[in-house]
């Protein structure tokens, strides 16, 4: 018998993605060939969005979600590709999804924007 090992960040992928996903199923429907998927999501159910450029990243702000101790939140790179970002505050250490949804490994920052992404929001999840 074989015992397999889930990390508890590729498990909170599966618990966020329906939180983050199309409502009802016209609007994934409609929303499946458009550039920018969740804006047109977001734009079909009325929710606003507060997309914020960090270096060449775009992070809606809106839809942080906290699982297992760390944040996790849709964002686009520069080309356009979607991926999940987390932030864990108390390490200071970010990681990203790749193309099949795996993450790829808690780091360090390493670029002004990474800092500056890590510094913003966790000043702003540890204000009261």
């Amino acid at each position: 018998m074989r015992l397999f090992f889930i990390p508890p960040l590729l498990l909170s992928i599966t618990s966020i993605v329906p939180l983050l996903a199309a409502p009802n199923p016209a609007t994934n429907e409609i929303c499946q060939a458009a550039k920018d998927y969740w804006g047109c999501v977001r734009a079909m159910d009325g929710i606003s969005s507060e997309l914020r450029q960090i270096g060449p990243l775009q992070v809606d702000w809106s839809v942080w979600r906290k699982v297992n101790g760390s944040y996790i939140v849709p964002a686009f790179n520069s080309s356009g590709n979607g991926f999940y970002l987390a932030i864990n505050c108390s390490r200071g250490k970010i990681n990203v999804s790749g193309r099949e949804g795996v993450w790829k490994g808690w780091n360090s920052p390493v670029k002004g924007f990474e800092y500056e992404l890590v510094e913003e929001f966790c000043d702003q999840a540890n204000s009261p």
